[in-house]
């Protein structure tokens, strides 16, 4: 699944500073890109290790130790990451043109899909079927997926709401039973442009 919207707020520093202290479980202060690769593949972000070194490099993230005397280009330490580098790196991602999601077999969206139905998670930490971006310092206490259908009954889309709340930020509980037909008429909206745009036919 691809993607070129993501809207709503950004993580809290407060929420990226666990993720970075869970990852750096010698406490040093720094994760190598082995760990942040290692994060990723936990999450449903898809990208490769020359699109992550590509990021780095434009940005200059991470650190690269001088090699002690003697050694050879495969016995130096490995680049390091601070907590600003992360951040960075993360946000870089998140900020490409395009995001692209892998769904995974079993997984709410995999669900959504097969049922052509809206999912409407309560408390998706204790669901084996939501996947939480916890790597990414994101906290999900609710999140509703509804499908988006063409004219031939394929599902071409879905729509991910999170985390329900105010214009405030304040979360407010979950997602409710007139949300859910909210975004079921907003879904045959967005099947309709995407028919217009050219997208999600056939």
């Amino acid at each position: 699944m691809w993607s070129r919207i993501k809207a709503g707020s950004v993580d809290s520093l407060r929420e990226l500073r666990a993720s970075f202290d869970e990852l750096d479980k010698e406490g040093k202060g720094y994760i190598t890109l082995e760990g942040v690769m290692a994060a990723l593949a936990q999450t449903t972000i898809v990208t490769d290790l020359r699109h992550v070194k590509a990021v780095c490099k434009e940005n200059q993230l991470g650190v690269r130790p001088e090699p002690a005397a003697g050694t050879t280009e495969e016995e130096r330490p490995p680049r390091r990451f601070d907590h600003h580098d992360f951040k960075t790196l993360l946000d870089e991602l998140m900020d490409s043109p395009e995001l692209r999601f892998q769904i995974r077999p079993g997984s709410l969206m995999d669900e959504v899909i097969r049922s052509k139905k809206a999912i409407n998670v309560k408390s998706p930490e204790e669901d084996q079927r939501a996947s939480l971006y916890s790597a990414l310092g994101q906290h999900c206490h609710s999140v509703l997926y509804s499908p988006v259908i063409n004219e031939q009954g394929k599902v071409v889309a879905i729509i991910e709401a999170m985390n329900r709340s105010f214009y405030s930020g304040a979360y407010v509980g979950p997602f409710t039973d007139g949300d859910v037909r909210l975004c079921r008429l907003l879904c045959s909206h967005v099947a309709q442009f995407m028919k217009q745009a050219g997208f999600g036919s056939g």
